[in-house]
């Protein structure tokens, strides 16, 4: 039996980092991140801050996120969430309580095609 491996990074709660970002897997912040992220899976925790350009697979908000996000999947928006800034995502899912204060679009797209 093979076992696949989960890439896990984590920016833990109290470290502050600035620049571009480039990650495989799951990409956990709990502190603060402002720049440039292109990735796969974007999690913001509750205590979590991203100030950034954003180019991922999908993405949940616990957190605070400002800037431009660009999902090919989703964007779900927890009920700690708080969001502003540009977004595009093939769906979007914006639980209660979660804030969202910006430009949307939903659109479908073939996979490849961002």
């Amino acid at each position: 039996m093979v076992s696949k491996k989960s890439d896990i990074s984590i920016i833990d709660a109290g470290l502050k980092i600035k620049g571009v970002f480039s990650y495989k897997g799951k990409l956990i912040v709990n502190g603060m991140i402002e720049g440039t992220i292109t990735g796969e899976n974007l999690i913001i925790a509750e205590g979590g801050v991203v100030v950034a350009n954003v180019n991922v697979h999908s993405v949940s908000v616990g957190g605070k996120f400002e800037g431009e996000l660009t999902a090919l999947n989703e964007v779900i928006i927890l009920p700690t969430g708080i969001c502003s800034g540009k977004f595009l995502c093939k769906s979007l899912v914006v639980q209660e309580g979660g804030l969202i204060d910006g430009d949307v679009k939903c659109a479908r797209w073939d996979k490849g095609a961002c």
